[in-house]
């Protein structure tokens, strides 16, 4: 549970909630470098996930469907448990947090790496060369996020609509230059090249769906700290108010604490839910519409992914329905399909072409099944529309 989407959705907003902005996207940046490393590596090596024996794997949600290499939760686990040590050592070192108090929590962070990597290992999820990679993957994006994320945000903060981000347009003052060179503007482009630039998968895999997800959530993240920054309306400050309580000075006093952030949790929450339930019936009503008329309207034909079917060639669709929420009651449907004596390469379902791999064990050679999908242009090809672009927006 706490590497599927409901984890981040409900422990990430929490920083926000209650009053801790600037560690929220912190640790948004360094899940969100991870998570597209990792999504960008999994659809660019297409490789399948650990051939099982005779197991059932046990997952919530839809990470079966995803290639193995390399495992993101590893890589999502390992940068979280970076950011949130370095933050935990900033405060020891400052006097802010005790000794016991840090030991306690480096020790929390350790046994949580380790129970997720090693539950992609005991789950059949991942090989050992998918969870080592993912740690690098982690490190790496931690790192990114250290280094370059506060710069980042101090530019945004100083760039506005018409300021210049080089040089050269402040000593020439190009207006038309510098009108393209504020932070929403830039950071809108970048983010669509990341989009446009994602590998396309031999299979359909949800991977490229999650990078959207994440890259949106950076850019709604800039955006939004940019619009705090520079319209005096959406200052934080005015916004902000302490918690009944705070003090601590008594049990009541935390006993008036505890209610109120349940209370702000939960509210929270709700609002994220209603959102969500609001917001997307009504881009999928826009988006195809608008991506048919861009279709006829633009001189250049639109970038088109394999496996997702653009507006041009539906009129329904997609349907506005929104995806559970995983359950552990769930499980029992993620089971793997097929027969017994089959060793399944991947989650993904639907697969055509049967081949065979042989497994080294105990002195001898056994040879499983394994079903895989016929890709573009092989023998069997699914007119059903799986994906619509909408969607993939």
């Amino acid at each position: 549970m706490l590497g599927t989407h409901t984890f981040f959705l409900v422990f990430l907003p929490a920083f926000f909630f209650f009053g801790y902005g600037d560690l929220g996207r912190g640790l948004c940046y360094a899940l969100a470098f991870g998570l597209y490393l990792s999504s960008f590596l999994k659809d660019l090596v297409c490789s399948p996930r650990p051939y099982a024996p005779l197991v059932t794997r046990l997952t919530i949600g839809t990470h079966h469907l995803e290639y193995g290499f390399p495992s993101t939760h590893s890589t999502n686990s390992m940068s979280m448990a970076l950011f949130l040590g370095a933050h935990v050592h900033d405060l020891h070192r400052t006097g802010s947090l005790s000794s016991a108090a840090f030991a306690t929590w480096i020790t929390a962070l350790v046994i949580y790496v380790f129970s997720i990597v090693g539950g992609r290992l005991y789950t059949g999820m991942h090989g050992f060369l998918d969870c080592s990679v993912g740690i690098i993957l982690g490190t790496v994006s931690w790192v990114l996020q250290r280094l370059m994320m506060p710069k980042v945000e101090r530019w945004i903060t100083n760039s506005g609509w018409s300021g210049a981000l080089f040089p050269i347009v402040v000593h020439y003052n190009i207006p038309l230059i510098s009108s393209f060179t504020s932070a929403p503007l830039i950071v809108t482009v970048v983010c669509l090249l990341l989009v446009n630039q994602h590998p396309s998968p031999v299979d359909d895999c949800p991977c490229f769906e999650d990078a959207i997800a994440f890259v949106s959530v950076i850019l709604g993240i800039a955006t939004s700290f940019w619009c705090s920054k520079h319209v005096p309306a959406l200052n934080p400050d005015l916004f902000t108010s302490v918690t009944p309580g705070a003090a601590f000075d008594s049990l009541a006093a935390v006993t008036i604490w505890m209610l109120f952030a349940v209370l702000k949790l939960t509210t929270g929450i709700l609002f994220i839910f209603t959102w969500r339930m609001v917001a997307k019936p009504i881009v999928q009503t826009l988006l195809p519409p608008l991506f048919r008329w861009l279709a006829h309207a633009s001189p250049v034909s639109l970038p088109h992914r394999r496996h997702y079917t653009p507006a041009t060639e539906y009129s329904r669709g997609p349907p506005n329905v929104l995806r559970t929420v995983p359950s552990m009651i769930d499980l029992d449907m993620a089971m793997a399909q097929g027969d017994e004596g089959a060793a399944v390469a991947s989650g993904l379902r639907g697969r055509s072409v049967a081949g065979a791999v042989k497994r080294r064990g105990s002195g001898q050679e056994q040879e499983k099944t394994v079903v895989i999908e016929a890709s573009e242009g092989g023998a069997d090809q699914d007119d059903k529309v799986k994906h619509y672009d909408a969607d993939g927006a």
